[in-house]
């Protein structure tokens, strides 16, 4: 009898079929993820060190209020679904320091280069007291304060459901501050915007500003992405 040796290695699997975007940044940029920085003012950068995060960084101002001068977004197209049908966003941002005049998380966008965000929900820490915000941009309508965070190290988990209405859908804005925790809706709102594209951002007032994503999952899947990432576990050989 012959002996063959097999050695399972631990992979980093994802266990949802109808993700159209579903990374941890553990390795190289996802293919479906693409970075968008007008200009050489903002920056982002991946980090391939093996503490899965994607690294936001900006050199000065980083505006996307107006004009959309050089926030920079790491963003995937929108999946296309059927009247009616809900798609997910989610995210968990980090936003480290305690300097005033930033925020990070998600925004949507239109399918043109340079476009600035429809409105952003995000750790908002623009006086100097962190929270979880809705926003919208220009005319800042809506306006809405969830949680306040810790103003040392903010870090949150954010969700969007939005449900294809036609001319308008409706956005579900939800967060939670651990993994474990249940999710908390903040509000919900019907827009009529152009979400053909759903990025991660960094806006700030402050030169330099930095915001960390742990993972970013977009699709028709209502599972939590956060509990989507399993470890296989250590190498196992087996004899046969």
């Amino acid at each position: 009898m012959k002996f063959k040796t097999l050695t399972l290695l631990a992979l980093l699997v994802s266990c949802s079929s109808n993700a159209g975007l579903l990374t941890d940044f553990s390795g190289s940029l996802d293919s479906n993820l693409y970075l968008d920085i007008p200009n050489s003012v903002g920056s982002v950068s991946l980090n391939n060190s093996g503490t899965g995060t994607l690294d936001f960084s900006t050199t000065g101002f980083a505006d996307m209020w107006q004009v959309r001068n050089n926030a920079p977004f790491a963003w995937t197209d929108s999946p296309t679904v059927a009247l009616n049908d809900t798609w997910y966003v989610e995210t968990k941002v980090s936003m480290p320091g305690t300097a005033n005049g930033r925020l990070a998380g998600l925004t949507f966008y239109g399918d043109v280069d340079g476009s600035f965000g429809e409105f952003t929900f995000a750790i908002d820490n623009w006086n100097n007291t962190p929270s979880v915000r809705l926003q919208g941009l220009g005319d800042n309508n809506p306006n809405v304060e969830g949680l306040i965070l810790s103003s040392f190290n903010p870090s949150v988990y954010l969700r969007t459901a939005i449900t294809e209405l036609g001319a308008m859908d409706s956005y579900t804005f939800q967060y939670k501050a651990f993994e474990l925790d249940t999710w908390t809706t903040l509000t919900t709102k019907t827009f009529a915007v152009d979400n053909s594209r759903t990025a991660l951002f960094l806006k700030n007032n402050n030169n330099p500003s930095q915001a960390s994503f742990d993972y970013f999952y977009v699709g028709t899947d209502s599972r939590d992405a956060s509990t989507q990432f399993t470890e296989v576990p250590e190498p196992t050989t087996l004899t046969i």
